[in-house]
């Protein structure tokens, strides 16, 4: 049989060749509008997953540097009204500044030596403490008991004890930070020195509180206030001072609330104001009752009717002391809900997702990946069918002289043009969907994502490409097997 062969073949032009697939588009409109659909949620999905990641990340981190100044004051102001545990004391001693640790000096009399020592100590025990919080119940209460640990230790004053603690080690395998000898011979005398120099420290700071009137402190410039602070062995300086001052107003307007709240004339007002029960009434039931300057006067003028002594806080004072509050409970809602204040600094909050890829869980990197299967799966299935149905038409083309690599280009274009469509639509609806469920989350501090919008863009443009690459990817067997099949053969299909 003699072989005919098409001669002088001409290429399509692209014009040409996107006219043919607006067509056949056009005849295929349900399942290309399929295909299109699956594309977009795939999309839509990946785009979800990492804009609502990068606007939490940025929520978050702007919310910890946000709420840094009103927790570093917090912490400054309980110093000047109560002492720092031991507990507080050891981790001050482990990573506090040189500031804390030169007050904790002068409070307990230490010399550069013993200050040194301690905060040795200090780490040795952070690093024991760290350790055994990290064994499995049944070893932790097997060492130790239910107890926390520094109870526990109390018994390790014996020999004995000691002795039988490092065969319960060696038995169950465990081996300490250090070994296991070194790590029980610190719970004795290493450790009794750790808590006598905390002790020394603590009781410093009792003496130094003695010396402190809070009433001449809160009415002393701030001249006066640093020099007094200064001789109760206080490292805080005036330009502190000022600082802290708007923020001790707002602590004296608190309990100025609190106490106002045991009288009962202003409890059943604020009930009334605040449509709950007079027993339901609170200090933050009354501080959500001030949303307004004229709510803030109205309490004011509720305050002023009490028969005692001391002036109610005015209302310019009211309002700025609940505006604050609310701002700095927005701002702790949108941390983590399990970090504890330690580590919504943002270095912190950074260095918690370094053992993650971007930040994201496996759980939802394989639903990722999954997604983009299904979007794989889905398209080649709607190219197959496509090249399946027009059989014909590409047999009529090769033999009107169209090229294999036109036919091949033609389906793939299709595809490019499916894949685009489903990106946009996709990248669209995740970006929707992330900024719908970030306001759901953090309400008007989403505003605060707006430092990721250049991420956010990367993260749709990306997207999008990875839409299109997909689609291509998924048509070349589909496109290649057009391109390969012979007129004659595909002319017998019907």
């Amino acid at each position: 049989m003699t072989r005919l062969a098409a001669e002088r073949q001409k290429g399509l032009s692209p014009g040409v060749s996107l006219r043919l697939v607006a067509t056949g588009v056009g005849f295929r409109l349900m399942r290309s509008g399929v295909t299109v659909a699956v594309q977009a949620l795939a999309v839509a999905f990946l785009v979800y997953v990492f804009a609502a990641a990068t606007i939490d990340t940025t929520v978050q981190r702007r919310a910890a540097e946000a709420i840094a100044p009103y927790r570093k004051a917090d912490a400054q102001l309980t110093r000047l009204r109560q002492p720092d545990t031991v507990r507080t004391i050891t981790e001050t001693l482990q990573h506090g500044g040189e500031e804390r640790l030169a007050e904790y000096a002068t409070w307990a009399g230490l010399t550069d030596t013993e200050l040194a020592d301690a905060k040795w100590l200090a780490q040795q025990w952070h690093d024991a403490q760290r350790w055994h919080e990290s064994l499995p119940d049944d070893d932790r209460v097997l060492l130790f008991g239910d107890q926390p640990l520094l109870e526990a230790t109390v018994q390790l004053d014996d020999p004995d004890e000691r002795r039988r603690l490092e065969q319960r080690l060696a038995e169950r395998q465990l081996e300490p930070p250090g070994g296991a000898a070194p790590w029980v011979a610190f719970f004795d005398e290493p450790l009794a020195r750790l808590m006598t120099t905390a002790q020394r420290i603590r009781a410093g700071h009792i003496r130094a509180l003695s010396r402190l009137d809070p009433a001449t402190m809160q009415h002393a410039s701030d001249e006066q206030a640093s020099q007094t602070l200064a001789e109760a062995g206080f490292r805080i300086t005036e330009a502190q001072l000022t600082d802290l001052r708007p923020f001790a107003e707002r602590l004296h307007t608190a309990a100025a609330m609190t106490e106002a709240l045991q009288d009962p004339d202003v409890r059943r007002a604020i009930a009334r104001r605040a449509r709950v029960t007079i027993n339901s009434v609170t200090p933050e039931v009354a501080r959500d009752v001030i949303a307004t300057p004229a709510d803030a006067a109205w309490l004011h003028e509720r305050l002023a009717e009490r028969n005692t002594a001391d002036a109610p806080p005015t209302a310019d004072a009211l309002f700025d002391y609940a505006d604050h509050a609310r701002r700095e409970q927005r701002l702790a809602d949108a941390l983590p809900a399990s970090s504890s204040a330690a580590t919504n600094e943002p270095a912190a909050m950074s260095a918690s997702t370094e053992s993650r890829w971007l930040g994201l869980p496996p759980r939802t990197l394989l639903l990722i990946a999954l997604s983009c299967l299904v979007c794989v799966v889905g398209v080649a299935n709607a190219m197959t069918m496509s090249v399946t149905e027009r059989f014909s038409e590409i047999a009529t083309m090769k033999c009107l002289g169209a090229r294999s690599g036109s036919v091949m280009t033609m389906f793939l274009l299709e595809s490019a043009a499916l894949g685009v469509a489903g990106g946009v639509v996709g990248t669209a609806l995740g970006l929707a969907l992330a900024a719908a469920g970030g306001f759901v989350r953090y309400g008007t501090l989403l505003a605060m994502a707006g430092d990721a919008l250049g991420t956010l863009g990367l993260v749709a443009l990306g997207a999008l490409a990875l839409g299109v690459v997909l689609s291509v990817i998924a048509a070349l067997l589909p496109s290649w097997f057009a391109a390969r099949l012979p007129p004659i053969a595909a002319m017998r299909v019907e």
